[in-house]
């Protein structure tokens, strides 16, 4: 008896937690994000952040079929700035709330620069800035191969899929490592 009250009163405990959930999504705004994770991009990218952040930069590369900006973080709300004010300054600079890499994959700052560390390279200006790009810490093949670049104006970050047959070819031998199909191999005469 004393264990069918306490299923009952779990059974209880699930129903508010889903139903609370349900009521908070029922809102336009809390509409969930479905983000695609594929586990293998892991291998490949180095970690699970920078696996979840490829393909977002492969889904948005898909959307706009070129070079894309994307704020990494929402731009800073001044001191004793109000609401409306906010929003008018955000809509001046094309940023819709929520539109941030850091909002959309739910990462911190820190994470978001591991990250975009491990799979692309940034394109600098001037020739001190080469010089940092030398001294990195750890390489992945899509870095390395130069798959994917951004670049940093004022606040804003492109990015760009500078070589799209190597990524595919790097992506496809990833996908295809544990099944007994192999991966096609483009030749350059069918460029």
């Amino acid at each position: 008896m004393r264990q069918e009250k306490k299923n009952d009163t779990y059974l209880k405990e699930l129903k508010y937690l889903f139903d609370t959930i349900d009521d908070w999504s029922q809102n336009k705004k809390n509409k969930p994000t479905v983000i695609l994770y594929y586990p293998k991009f892991v291998k490949i990218a180095g970690s699970r952040d920078a696996a979840l952040l490829l393909n977002q930069i492969l889904y948005w590369t898909r959307i706009m079929q070129k070079e894309f900006f994307k704020y990494k973080l929402p731009p800073s709300r001044y001191e004793n700035e109000t609401d409306n004010e906010y929003l008018n300054r955000m809509e001046k600079k094309q940023y819709k709330i929520g539109d941030s890499w850091c909002e959309e994959l739910g990462f911190t700052e820190k994470a978001f620069n591991a990250a975009i560390e491990l799979i692309a390279y940034k394109k600098h200006k001037d020739r001190k800035d080469k010089k940092k790009q030398k001294k990195e810490k750890q390489k992945t093949e899509i870095k390395e191969k130069k798959c994917i670049s951004y670049r940093e104006e004022w606040n804003k970050m492109y990015y760009k899929i500078e070589n799209p047959l190597e990524l595919a070819r790097i992506i496809e031998i990833a996908l295809c490592a544990s099944l007994t199909i192999k991966p096609r191999i483009i030749k350059k005469n069918e460029q």
